[in-house]
């Protein structure tokens, strides 16, 4: 038996049905927001890099304001380099692309070593690559499924942006079909993960041991470009406590 929703429209006045739908699209009820507030002042652009803004802001401060956010942020950095450095002497370079490109924030544009690193991984990453997208593909097909069932449990009906009560044994039906279709989807991507990944694991195994033999040896090199930065930092530091500069 389906439980009627009883809600009134008194109780979401001003609301059109949209806004209250249980999914993550609010594509309509956005729309009319923009249209409602919208101005060129406050438009967002998602283009933007923040990267890019940053370095422009900071390009823009005049001598006074830099050394200020410089000194705030270089103990911050210095504290970075030192864990870099300790992690790197217990556990070696690691073999993530993410975590080597943390280590070259650390270091500066001149040392090309690190840079090597990310040459040396790539490698692993285009081999993994496969298995990443079938990954994404469950997560959406997760989503899809999870969204459908709250519509049946709240006994909602969603066709495009539409929402309205569920009423007639057609929507039923096709609800039903849907979901038995997305189950079936998640099931065989599921496996096709599962059997991707017995198929590639000797190869992975061998891929990251040759990897690892590479990344070790230029280790040395990298420490030592962490050390000076490390010590270029310290020196930095100690300059403004002997200038006694003021903040």
């Amino acid at each position: 038996m389906r439980v009627q929703n009883k809600s009134s429209k008194s109780e979401i006045k001003g609301r059109p049905d949209y806004y209250i739908t249980p999914t993550h699209d609010f594509t309509q009820y956005t729309r009319d927001s923009e249209q409602k507030y919208w101005t060129k002042d406050t438009k967002f652009d998602w283009q933007q890099n923040i990267k890019d803004n940053l370095k422009e802001h900071l390009d823009s401060l005049d001598p006074k304001d830099f050394t200020k956010i410089l000194f705030l942020i270089l103990p911050m950095v210095e504290a970075n380099v030192n864990h870099k450095i300790a992690e790197i002497r217990q556990h070696h370079l690691p073999l993530e692309e993410d975590a080597i490109k943390d280590i070259a924030e650390c270091i500066p544009f001149g040392k090309t070593v690190i840079q090597q690193a990310l040459v040396i991984q790539s490698p692993l990453k285009s081999f993994e690559l496969s298995v990443l997208k079938l990954k994404d593909q469950l997560e959406i097909l997760h989503s899809e499924a999870l969204n459908l069932s709250e519509q049946i449990r709240l006994g909602f009906y969603k066709k495009g942006i539409n929402v309205k009560p569920l009423e007639t044994d057609k929507e039923i039906k096709e609800q039903s079909i849907e979901l038995s279709r997305l189950t079936s989807e998640i099931e065989q991507v599921q496996k096709d993960i599962k059997q991707l990944k017995a198929k590639n694991k000797i190869e992975t195994e061998k891929l990251k041991n040759k990897i690892t033999r590479e990344l070790n040896s230029i280790e040395p090199q990298v420490l030592v470009d962490l050390e000076e930065t490390r010590q270029l930092l310290g020196r930095t530091l100690t300059l403004k406590k002997i200038l006694a500069i003021d903040l």
